[in-house]
This record gives structure tokens, C-alpha cells and sequence, in this order.
């Protein structure tokens, strides 16, 4: 990001030389102050894209009833038996 930002600076430093037709030597240093300029807006631009984290949504716990559909929808696919459903079902209803 920098890198970039330090070209787009040189850029227009040498754009704005050739516009006003000023000698080389200012030429060169205007370039010099337009890298100065590039370098610290990328690095601003790099140190706000680090602190920005990503929003986190709080995810809540499945409701009493949702554990109930998914343990029930378990046995009617016959991937838990009739004693683990019930068992099941047991332990998510002593949990309210």
C-alpha cells in the first residue's frame, strides 16, 4: 500500500514540475517532497486499515425449542436411536 501510495506522490511531483517548467534541480526536489507526501499517506492509510477490526455479531445460543427440532429431526432420520432421543430430550429440557 505504501509502495503505491510513495509512486502516486513521485507522480505527481514530476507532473507538477514539467507543468510549471521549473530547472531540474527544484524538478528533483519537488519529486523528492511529493515521495514524502506518498510515504506518509500510505503509511496512514496501512496503520487504519490494521486497526480496523471486523465487526463481531454476538451469536446467541439455540433456544430450548431449536435443540428440540434438531434432536427430533436426528431420530426421524435415523441417526440417533429412540433411547438417545429421549435421553436427549431429557437433558435439554432439565437445562430451562
Amino acid at each position: 500500500m505504501r509502495r503505491y501510495a510513495a509512486a502516486w506522490g513521485i507522480g505527481i511531483g514530476w507532473a507538477i514540475g514539467g507543468l510549471i517548467g521549473i530547472p531540474l534541480r527544484a524538478f528533483v526536489e519537488l519529486s523528492m517532497v511529493g515521495l514524502l507526501v506518498g510515504l506518509v499517506v500510505g503509511s496512514v492509510i496501512a496503520q487504519r486499515a490494521q486497526k480496523a477490526p471486523a465487526p463481531q455479531v454476538p451469536v446467541s445460543p439455540p433456544s430450548v425449542a431449536e435443540r428440540l427440532k434438531q434432536v427430533e429431526k436426528l431420530k426421524s432420520e435415523s441417526l440417533i436411536s429412540e433411547e438417545e432421543y429421549k435421553a436427549k430430550r431429557k437433558q435439554i429440557l432439565e437445562d430451562v
